[in-house]
């Protein structure tokens, strides 16, 4: 494989509007569905930018250690905010397949969704689905 398919490839306009975000959105560590909402929830000002929420689970396919978990993409690319504590990573083409997308939604429809839930502990994703019955919203 060639160098380019081992890194992301963010546009220098996507990675403007990440750092723009990151300097207004806290990073929680292990509190992957809250970063990630907050994320998509700033994206009505990103001109030309596509993002998106994620959820679905994360890890190993050989061990089947899979953990629930929330991430977003830029223009397709996966952004994974918590992954390393608070520092983003742009996760490179070569490593998609530790990530399995359950849905994905646009800045409107996480809007949506937030504003039909009575409790600001209700996340929308099924965690049982996941087998990730407690601490919901946190993947650890």
């Amino acid at each position: 494989m060639s160098d380019s398919t081992h890194k992301p490839i963010l546009t220098k306009k996507g990675r403007q509007f990440l750092d723009e975000i990151l300097s207004e959105v806290e990073v929680i560590p292990h509190y992957c569905y809250v970063t990630a909402q907050r994320v998509a929830l700033t994206s009505d000002r990103a001109q030309g930018i596509r993002i998106r929420y994620h959820e679905g689970t994360f890890g190993r396919l050989h061990d089947g250690i899979r953990r629930a978990h929330a991430w977003n993409t830029i223009n397709g690319e996966i952004i994974d905010l918590t992954m390393k504590g608070n520092s983003p990573v742009v996760v490179p083409q070569d490593c998609y397949y530790l990530y399995e997308s359950k849905f994905s939604l646009t800045r409107k429809e996480v809007v949506k969704r937030l504003l039909a839930r009575q409790s600001i502990f209700d996340w929308f994703g099924d965690a049982q689905a996941y087998g990730h019955t407690k601490d919901l919203g946190v993947s650890r």
